[in-house]
C-alpha cells in the first residue's frame, strides 16, 4: 500500500473506525436519470440516502439518532416507512432494507415514552393524549400535529410489509391499536383542526381505517373536514392562493401565500379515492371544480420545472427556503400525480410525476459523489434563514428517501411523465406572477407586505432550468431592473409595494406560448412602463420613461457568483468587464454574456455598461457581478432580452 493510500484509510477509519483498512466504500455518484422514473430508481436513491443516514444507527438505542432534540420521532418514523417498502417490494442489495431495524423501530414506536397517555399538563397548545411526543427518549417532549401521521405513515407502512417484516401478531394488534386511538382522539376529530391543514387529520383517518378496516373516520369526518375547509372563503384567496393563517385579516403578511403549507395541505385529497371506496358520499360537483382548481393553481403557481418550488411565502425568509420543508411540500406533487379525479387536464398527472421526479434528481445532484457521509445543507441555495440544526439536516434527507418510497406505493414508478410546456399562474390581488419553462423559472412579487426584503415589478429570481440559482431574491445591487438617479434621490423599480402589474390577456393558470405583463411605477422624477414578455427560451422587457426632471438611468442584470461578464463586439473581439472597473461604450457590442445567460439590447444607441460588486444577502446569499447598462440621457426607450444558455 502506498504511503497516501495509507494514510487517506488512516483517515477514514478515523472518521469511521467501523470502516477496515484497505476496504473500498461502494461506488457513490447520481442514480436518477431523466424522468420517468422506475421503482428501481427510486429505490436506488433511498439506497443512496440510506448508505449516509446509516451511521447515525445507535446499537444501543435499537433507533436512528437525529443529532437534535424533538426530531428524532419524525426522523425514524421516515426511515421506518424507507425499510419497510423496501421489504414489501422485495427490495435486495441496498441500505433502504433492514429488516431487524424496521423491526426495532416498530417496536420502539409503539411503546413508551414516545407513545404518550399521559395525564394532561403543561404541553402547549399541541397536547393531546394519546398521542405520539416529539422525542423517542424524553417523557417531557413537545408534541406536534405534523408527529402523529407521519408516525402513523410508517406503521401502515410497516404493516404492509408485515409478512416480509416477519411482524408477530402481538405487534400488529399494538400498531393497529395505537394508531386507532390517535385517530379517533378529539384533538384529530372533527371539528377541530389547526389552523386549516386538515391534511394532518386526514392522514390519520386514513391510516387509521387501513390497518383496522373501520371506515367511519374516512366515512363522516373526512368528508366534514373537506367540506368546511371548501367552504370557508378564507382559506384560499380569489386566485386560489392560500392563506396561511385564515382566522387573521386577509391582507395580513403571512396571508400573503405559503407555497410549503398549500402543498403540504394539499396532501389531504389523497384520501379521497379511498373514503369514496369505504361509502363515503361523494362531494357535489360544484365542490370538486373548487378543489380542481386549486390543484391547478397549485401545480403551476408554486413549483418549476427543474423540481424546485416557486417559492415565496408570507411566513418570511424564517421558513423560506428551508430544505425539509421543500421535502415535505413535493407530498403536493405526489398528490396530484395519483389523483386524476381532481384534474382539469389528463396531462396534469404525467406533469406532476415528471416535476416530482426531477425534484428527486435535484436532491441527487445535492449529494457530495464518494462521501456517504455527508449530507445537503438544510438551507437551500445557502439562503441564509433561521438556523437549521443537525436534526433538520438529516430528516430533510430521511423525509426525501421516504418520497421515493411514497411514489412506489402510490404507483408512480409505473406512470409515464411528460415534460411540461412553458406554465404561469397570475394572483392579481397580490400582483404575484409566477413563470416556469424547462428553460427558467422567475416570479414578479408587486407587492410582499413585509413579509420578506425583496419583492418590485420586475423579476425577483432567475432559476436555471436545472434548479440553480442565478439570482434567488436580491435587492439593491443585486437586483433586476432600472435603478434612476434624479433631484428626488434613488429609485427603483424592484421596489415592493410601490407599483402594479395586470396580464396583457388574463387567464386562468396554466400552459402558454407567449405571455406577456405589464407594470407601471413612478416616482416625483419619472413614471416607468414596462411590459414582460415570456416565452420558452427568453424574457424580454421593454421600458418606456416619461421623464418629469432631469434623471440617470441605469438597467441592472444580477449573476451567480463567479460569473465573468463579458461584451462581444460584432467583429468578434471580447471584452471582460471586472467589477469596479471602468465601463465600455456601447458601440459595436452585439451581446453581453453573463454566465448561465445573455442579454442583448435592441435598437439601443449609445450608453455604457459596466459590472458593479455586490455583496451577500440573506435572500441572495451567493451573487455575483451585476451588470448595469447606462442608457443615454436622451433615451426614453430600452428593450432587454435575457435569453437562457
Amino acid at each position: 500500500m502506498r504511503r497516501r493510500e495509507f494514510l487517506a484509510g488512516a483517515a477514514l477509519v478515523a472518521a469511521n473506525p467501523r470502516v477496515a483498512l484497505g476496504q473500498a466504500r461502494p461506488p457513490d455518484g447520481p442514480v436518477i436519470t431523466a424522468p420517468p422514473l422506475t421503482n428501481a430508481e427510486y429505490l436506488a436513491l433511498a439506497d443512496r440516502i440510506m448508505a449516509r443516514l446509516d451511521h447515525t444507527w445507535v446499537r444501543h438505542k435499537q433507533a436512528y439518532s437525529a443529532g437534535t432534540l424533538n426530531v428524532g420521532t419524525i426522523y425514524n418514523a421516515a426511515i421506518l416507512t424507507v425499510h419497510a417498502t423496501a421489504a414489501e417490494v422485495g427490495h435486495t442489495g441496498g441500505r433502504a432494507r433492514n429488516d431487524a431495524r424496521a423491526r426495532r423501530l416498530v417496536a420502539q414506536l409503539i411503546d413508551k415514552p414516545v407513545f404518550f397517555t399521559g395525564p394532561r399538563g403543561r404541553r402547549g397548545k399541541m397536547y393531546h393524549s394519546p398521542g405520539w411526543l416529539a422525542d423517542l427518549e424524553l417523557p417531557d417532549a413537545p408534541q406536534d400535529k405534523s408527529i402523529d401521521p407521519k408516525v402513523a405513515e410508517g406503521l401502515v407502512a410497516a404493516y404492509r410489509a408485515r409478512d416480509a417484516l416477519e411482524l408477530d401478531a402481538a405487534t400488529i394488534e399494538r400498531l393497529t391499536f395505537c394508531v386507532d386511538r390517535v385517530a379517533r382522539d378529539s384533538f384529530f376529530r372533527f371539528p377541530n383542526v389547526r389552523l386549516n391543514q386538515f391534511n394532518w387529520n386526514a392522514e390519520l383517518y386514513l391510516a387509521a381505517a387501513t390497518l383496522t378496516g373501520n371506515p367511519e373516520l374516512l366515512r363522516r369526518d373526512y368528508r366534514r373536514q373537506l367540506r368546511r375547509f371548501i367552504r370557508d372563503d378564507r382559506n384560499l384567496g380569489p386566485s386560489y392562493r392560500f392563506n396561511y393563517l385564515p382566522h387573521f385579516p386577509a391582507d395580513d403578511p403571512s396571508n400573503l401565500d405559503s407555497a410549503e403549507y398549500a402543498n403540504i395541505t394539499l396532501h389531504a385529497l389523497h384520501a379521497y379515492e379511498p373514503a369514496l371506496a369505504v361509502g363515503m358520499t361523494p362531494l357535489p360537483a360544484r365542490e370538486i371544480a373548487h378543489l380542481r382548481a386549486w390543484v391547478r393553481r397549485a401545480l403551476f403557481g408554486y413549483w418549476t420545472h427543474s423540481g424546485m418550488l416557486n417559492w415565496d411565502t408570507g411566513l418570511g425568509i424564517a421558513r423560506w427556503m428551508k430544505a425539509k420543508t421543500w421535502a415535505y411540500a413535493l407530498q403536493g406533487l405526489l398528490t396530484i400525480a395519483s389523483t386524476p379525479r381532481f384534474h382539469e387536464d389528463p396531462r396534469y398527472g404525467g406533469w406532476a410525476k415528471c416535476i416530482f421526479d426531477r425534484s428527486l434528481a435535484l436532491y441527487d445532484t445535492m449529494l457530495t459523489d464518494g462521501n456517504t457521509y455527508a449530507y445537503p445543507s438544510p438551507h437551500l441555495y445557502g439562503a441564509t434563514t433561521k438556523h437549521q440544526a443537525t436534526g433538520d439536516q438529516r430528516v430533510f434527507s430521511a423525509r426525501m428517501a421516504a418520497n421515493a418510497a411514497r411514489a412506489i406505493t402510490l404507483g408512480l414508478g409505473t406512470m409515464p411523465a411528460d415534460e411540461p410546456p412553458p406554465f404561469f399562474a397570475y394572483d392579481s390581488d397580490i400582483g404575484r406572477l409566477a413563470v416556469s419553462t424547462p428553460r427558467y423559472a422567475t416570479a414578479i412579487v408587486a407587492s410582499n407586505r413585509g413579509a420578506f426584503p425583496y419583492g418590485g415589478v420586475e423579476p425577483a429570481r432567475l432559476l436555471d432550468g436545472e434548479g440553480h440559482a442565478i439570482n434567488l431574491g436580491g435587492r439593491g445591487n443585486a437586483a433586476f431592473g432600472l435603478v434612476i438617479r434624479g433631484p428626488s434621490g434613488r429609485f427603483a423599480t424592484q421596489t415592493a409595494d410601490r407599483g402594479e402589474i395586470r396580464l396583457v390577456d388574463p387567464r386562468r393558470p396554466g400552459p402558454f406560448e407567449d405571455l406577456r405583463a405589464t407594470t407601471r411605477i413612478a416616482n416625483e422624477d419619472v413614471t416607468v412602463t414596462a411590459t414582460h414578455r415570456f416565452t420558452a427560451t427568453a424574457i424580454e422587457t421593454t421600458w418606456q420613461l416619461t421623464r418629469k426632471r432631469r434623471v440617470t438611468v441605469d438597467a441592472q442584470f444580477p449573476t451567480a457568483r463567479g460569473t465573468t461578464i463579458e461584451a462581444v463586439y460584432g467583429d468578434g473581439r471580447i471584452v471582460r468587464l471586472p467589477p469596479g472597473r471602468a465601463g465600455v461604450r456601447l458601440d459595436g457590442i452585439v451581446r453581453l454574456e453573463l454566465g448561465d445567460y445573455t442579454v442583448t439590447l435592441p435598437g439601443l444607441a449609445g450608453g455604457s455598461a459596466r459590472a458593479l460588486r455586490t455583496t451577500p444577502q440573506a435572500t441572495n446569499p451567493r451573487p455575483g457581478p451585476t451588470l448595469a447598462v447606462r442608457l443615454p440621457r436622451t433615451a426614453d426607450r430600452l428593450t432587454a432580452r435575457i435569453s437562457k444558455r
